[in-house]
C-alpha cells in the first residue's frame, strides 16, 4: 500500500513521523510519501519513502492558508490511506472523502487541540471560550471523515468516544535503547532542556535556574536546545537576557534524531516545563522518556500526566510550579552516589516497559486491516 504523511509543521525527517512511523511502514513494505511544508521546496526520495513538499511561509495564517496548496499535492497521488499528522490539514479529510470515498484517512492527533490553541498569547482572555468552542466544532466536524483517530493518552479516547468517533491509544514512545549508557557519574554536569524556548514551555523559570546555579557554584551547567518562539516577546527576550548573563548555553535549532541521542548521553538532568499542567494528561511528552531511557534524571512539573509515570525521588523529580529554582537546587545537593543509582533504576525501568516497540503493532494495525 502507499500512504500520504500530510503535514504543514513537521520537518521531512521529525522523529515520530519518519524515524518511528514511516520507517516502520516501510519495513512492513508499503510505500510513504511525505506531503509537506519546508522552508525549501524539496523533491526527493530514499528507498519506498519520498518527500514532496511546497515552501513553508514564516507567518502562521499564511500557514494555514498554504494548507490548501498540500490539498492539491496530495490529491492526486494514487495511495490507499492518507494520515493527517497535524490539525492545520484535518480539513483536508473532507475533500478526500468526497473524491476518494474509498481510502482510509487516520488522523494522528498527537496534541490536545482545545487546549494548544486558545492558550495561545495571541488569543484574548475574554476570547479564550469562544475560540475554545470553535476548536471542538471544527475538531468534531472534520474528524467525521476520518476512519480513526491516533491519541496520544487515555483520556483523549473519551474525548473522542463523546462523538462516537474511533480512537486508538498508540504513546510516542521512543525506541528501546540497544547499548548501555554512559555512568552517570561520569557526565558532564549539564541540565538538559530540549523543547521550544518560550514563556508557555518555562523559560522564566529556567532564567531563574540558571541564576541559582550560578550562584551556587556547584559546577552545573544549562543546556537549552530548541527553536525560541516569542509568543510573549518581553518575556522571552528578557529571559534570554538573563540566561546569556549567568553562563547558560542556547542553540535556537531542532536536534536531528541522530545528533539527539550523544546530547542526552552527556547529560545529568533532563528538564520539561510547561505552565499548562493540564497539556501533559493529553499527550505523551516525548522528552521524557528519551531523557529517562538515555540515562538523565527528569525534573518535571508536578502534575498527573507526569506523576502517572515519574516517581518522585525514584524515577526522577517532581516540582512545583512557581518554585523550580529552589527546588532545583536541593535536588542538586543530593548525594551524587544516590543521583545515580536514580539514574540507572529507571533507565532501566523506562527501557523495558514505555518503548516504541511495544507501541508499533498497534500502529501498523492502523494500515493493514
Amino acid at each position: 500500500m502507499t500512504i500520504c504523511i500530510i503535514t504543514s509543521y513537521h520537518d521531512p525527517k521529525d522523529i515520530r513521523l519518519y524515524w518511528k512511523q514511516a520507517l516502520s511502514l516501510e519495513k512492513e513494505g508499503h510505500k510513504i510519501v511525505f506531503a509537506l511544508m519546508h522552508i525549501m521546496k524539496i523533491k526527493q526520495s530514499e528507498g519506498n519513502i519520498s518527500w514532496i513538499s511546497i515552501k513553508k511561509p514564516k507567518n502562521r495564517y499564511l500557514r494555514f492558508i498554504n494548507t490548501v496548496r498540500l490539498l492539491f499535492l496530495s490529491l492526486f497521488l494514487k495511495v490507499g490511506a492518507y494520515q493527517l499528522s497535524v490539525s492545520e490539514v484535518l480539513w483536508i479529510s473532507l475533500f478526500i472523502r468526497i473524491f476518494k470515498p474509498r481510502v482510509k484517512i487516520i488522523y494522528d492527533c498527537h496534541e490536545p487541540l482545545e487546549l494548544f490553541i486558545p492558550n495561545k498569547p495571541w488569543v484574548p482572555r475574554f476570547f479564550k471560550p469562544v475560540v475554545y468552542r470553535l476548536v471542538e466544532i471544527y475538531e468534531c466536524f472534520f474528524t467525521l471523515f476520518c476512519n480513526v483517530i491516533i491519541v496520544c493518552a487515555e483520556s483523549r479516547i473519551k474525548h473522542f468516544k463523546r462523538w462516537h468517533r474511533k480512537a486508538v491509544l498508540v504513546r510516542n514512545f521512543p525506541y528501546q535503547r540497544t547499548s548501555p549508557i554512559k555512568p552517570w557519574l561520569e557526565r558532564n554536569k549539564i541540565i538538559l532542556n530540549l523543547s521550544g524556548l518560550s514563556a508557555e514551555r518555562g523559560l522564566p523559570e529556567l532564567a531563574a535556574i540558571s541564576r541559582k546555579i550560578a550562584e551556587s557554584k556547584t559546577g552545573y551547567h544549562l543546556h537549552l536546545h530548541g527553536i525560541i518562539v516569542e509568543d510573549i516577546p518581553v518575556v522571552v527576550r528578557d529571559s534570554i537576557k538573563m540566561l546569556e548573563q549567568y553562563g547558560a548555553t542556547i542553540t535556537n535549532d531542532w536536534r536531528t534524531f541522530d545528533h539527539l541521542i550523544p546530547l542526552l548521553q552527556d547529560s545529568r538532568f533532563g528538564i520539561f516545563f510547561r505552565r499548562t499542567l493540564d497539556y501533559a494528561e493529553f499527550t505523551t511528552i516525548n522528552k521524557l522518556f528519551e531523557y529517562v531511557i538515555y540515562g538523565a534524571i527528569p525534573i518535571v512539573h508536578n502534575c498527573k500526566g507526569m506523576s502517572m509515570f515519574i516517581e518522585n525521588g525514584t524515577t526522577g523529580f517532581l516540582v512545583d510550579l512557581g518554585s523550580e529554582a529552589e527546588q532545583i537546587q536541593k535536588i542538586l545537593e543530593i548525594s551524587p552516589d544516590e543521583l545515580a543509582e536514580i539514574s540507572a533504576r529507571a533507565a532501566e525501568e523506562f527501557n523495558n516497559k514505555y518503548i516504541w516497540e511495544k507501541e508499533l503493532p498497534k500502529y501498523l494495525s492502523l494500515f493493514n486491516k
